[in-house]
């Protein structure tokens, strides 16, 4: 069974530059995407601004380096922008089209994965490259769902119980594993901890690897998909379609389900400034929650009829 396809407050907030950053880069922040091209920025995952995006097609990820900000979504969309505000459309998009899901930094350049397997680099956001040896197999089956810059090397995951491993510029991917116990653990997630890597998807599918391509699994007994985990503040966690996060120091062993529960559905989390924020959806609403321990989750300021957000990041 594959992940879901989708398709992982009205306080003012105050303008970037008043928060003491140096001119022309943009203030500590929370920055998330979603339907229609929707962008939200909130300096502390309570208060979030207006949509500020640059509207039109669905964006799925978006992941900050060298002082811009990149997001990436379906029909080979990628906007780029250094204040989050102001975006601009890239000028030679990935060849396509096809729905681009995760885009991670590293190594001085983005990396972003696809639906059929594709995976695509640039050194700015705006110019794109096709990846010479992208990862193996082609079709819906191995969709990448997400993507991460570790031990010197990209990691992307995806449909299939794949995990695929490139060298340090994206451009070559050439060990592939599988992590999950059954080539339907369709994986939505990855993260770095500095020493090793922990992915996460399906009914709970929870595995780690400190090489990329010798996986461990953990299996929690879970109706809900893991959609994605993130690692800060010397924790893993882990969020889910059912509203929870789950937090794991090592990745082998996991909490409980912290959160709200249903009807919340989780999508992303990102940590920065001493806190968690997790977004999603509600009743085809948004769900925003924020957290300081990871465990104890509050709500964030509700804003109506906002679309669902999928992804998120922090620009420090």
């Amino acid at each position: 069974m594959k992940l879901e396809t989708v398709p992982f407050i009205l306080l003012a907030l105050l303008p970037l530059a008043s928060c003491g950053a140096p001119a022309g880069e943009p203030a500590p922040h929370f920055i998330a995407v979603g339907m229609l091209g929707s962008v939200y920025l909130s300096p502390d995952g309570y208060s979030w601004s207006g949509n500020v995006g640059p509207g039109g097609l669905n964006l799925y990820g978006v992941a900050y380096g060298g002082g811009t900000i990149v997001a990436v979504g379906d029909s080979s969309t990628v906007h780029h922008s250094t204040d989050g505000r102001t975006w601009t459309q890239a000028s030679s998009p990935p060849a396509g089209p096809v729905t681009l899901y995760g885009v991670a930094y590293g190594n001085s350049r983005f990396v972003a994965v696809s639906f059929g397997g594709g995976a695509f680099y640039s050194a700015d956001g705006d110019v794109w490259t096709s990846a010479a040896a992208p990862p193996s197999g082609t079709g819906d089956t191995d969709t990448l769902r997400a993507v991460v810059y570790g031990d010197n090397e990209f990691v992307a995951v995806g449909d299939a119980n794949t995990a695929h491993l490139s060298d340090s510029t994206g451009n070559v991917w050439g060990v592939d594993s599988n992590p999950g116990t059954t080539t339907t653990s369709a994986l939505g997630g990855v993260a770095w901890s500095g020493s090793r890597y922990v992915v996460a998807g399906n009914f709970g599918v929870a595995c780690w690897s400190t090489t990329g391509t010798t996986w461990s699994a953990d299996t929690f007994t879970l109706t809900d998909h893991l959609m994605n985990v993130t690692y800060a503040d010397g924790q893993f966690r882990a969020v889910s379609n059912g509203g929870y996060v789950f937090n794991s120091a090592d990745g082998t062993s996991w909490s409980a389900g912290f959160g709200p529960g249903s009807p919340n559905e989780f999508y992303a989390i990102a940590y920065g400034s001493g806190r968690y924020v997790v977004v999603g959806s509600l009743n085809l609403d948004t769900a925003a929650y924020w957290s300081t321990d990871g465990t104890n989750w509050n709500p964030s300021q509700s804003v109506s009829g906002v679309p669902n957000l999928f992804a998120i990041a922090y620009i420090p």
